[in-house]
């Protein structure tokens, strides 16, 4: 192959250049498969053209002795690229600091067209936390499939108001994410929704699977939307941010119920949110706490009370969040109202 024109159709004949001054010799591993146009590339070298097939792919940059550590990880669709021969640079500096601050080591790619660099999307990770509370009893266990380009990532048997721990999912591309039934065995069986979600490295998230699935539904009193659905907060805190303090974001997930205020110990903390709301983060003292659920804004009308002991919670973080149906018998004789952290 050469410059001008690719070998097979369907594929992209790709040249590689190490232009990184300060980078070791490197291979790159090709969605977690070592490829064999960058194999103990040197700096100043080529190597290609080689043909790969025009898709998605994460290169991982490696030293050429120890593909177990990552000098960085790049994410490229070339699929729109079909049929144009590539070079991909490396360029930059891994350490800025040590080269007169210059630009930062990157991947950048370079069509027969001509024109600008095309820099490859860096690849890194976001803490997430997924929350089930979806009330619909179809759904009260489901299993959660995140479709990475190098993994299909499988969450078994998550159950109504269970979560996972904070898991680090990959950012700077379109996940997938698939909700299935509770017996389902792979990734596509069984499906109740599918999402897309792009995530930023520089971010945390709450992820929060709520709504119903069939039919046979009170509809929202505000109007929103009551349809399966996951609802995201960012900054997601893994520990409160004022040492010390008890810390809780509040999100309203009951889909028959009107827009709601929080009174906490009298005093009003949240004037009113409607269904699908989160409250952002509340900073408290650790204490004792009564929790009213009032209309919304008019703090006086209590229509229910809850109480929780946070006396022993410094430095904690919590989604504090509405769960359930205020009025189960219109609603399939799903799970009633209540409070749960």
């Amino acid at each position: 192959a050469n410059a001008l024109q690719n070998s097979n159709p369907g594929f992209n004949d790709i040249l590689v250049f190490h232009g990184s001054s300060d980078a070791p010799s490197v291979d790159a591993l090709a969605n977690g498969v070592p490829l064999p146009l960058i194999d103990d590339l040197d700096y100043a070298s080529f190597q290609g053209y080689a043909p790969v097939p025009s898709t998605e792919y994460i290169l991982e940059v490696t030293p050429f002795n120890n593909n177990a550590l990552v000098v960085g990880a790049f994410y490229v669709d070339i699929s729109p690229l079909t049929g144009l021969p590539l070079v991909i640079v490396a360029s930059g500096f891994l350490d800025p600091s040590s080269n007169s601050n210059g630009p930062a080591f990157g991947l950048f790619a370079y069509s027969a067209n001509g024109g600008p660099a095309i820099p490859l999307t860096v690849v890194g990770t976001a803490p997430v936390q997924v929350i089930h509370n979806s009330a619909d009893p179809a759904a009260d266990t489901v299993d959660v499939y995140v479709n990475t380009i190098n993994d299909t990532i499988k969450l078994d048997n998550v159950a109504f108001r269970n979560a996972t721990g904070f898991l680090d999912l990959p950012t700077g591309y379109e996940l997938d994410i698939r909700v299935s039934g509770r017996t389902s065995t792979g990734y596509g069986d069984q499906e109740i929704a599918t999402f897309p979600a792009t995530l930023d490295s520089t971010e945390s998230y709450t992820v929060i699977a709520n709504g119903v699935v069939g039919s046979g539904f009170a509809s929202n009193p505000s109007g929103v939307d009551s349809s399966f659905n996951l609802y995201i907060a960012t900054g997601a805190r893994q520990e409160a941010q004022t040492a010390g303090n008890f810390e809780l974001n509040v999100f309203h997930g009951s889909t028959d119920a009107p827009a709601v205020g929080v009174n906490a110990n009298g005093g009003q903390a949240i004037p009113s949110a409607a269904y699908t709301d989160f409250s952002g983060y509340l900073s408290v003292a650790p204490d004792r706490y009564r929790f009213d659920v009032t209309a919304a804004n008019d703090p006086s009308n209590i229509l229910f009370r809850y109480a929780i002991d946070a006396s022993g919670l410094n430095d904690v973080a919590a989604v504090v969040f509405a769960s359930g149906f205020l009025d189960p018998s219109a609603n399939n004789g799903g799970p009633g109202f209540g409070l749960f952290a």
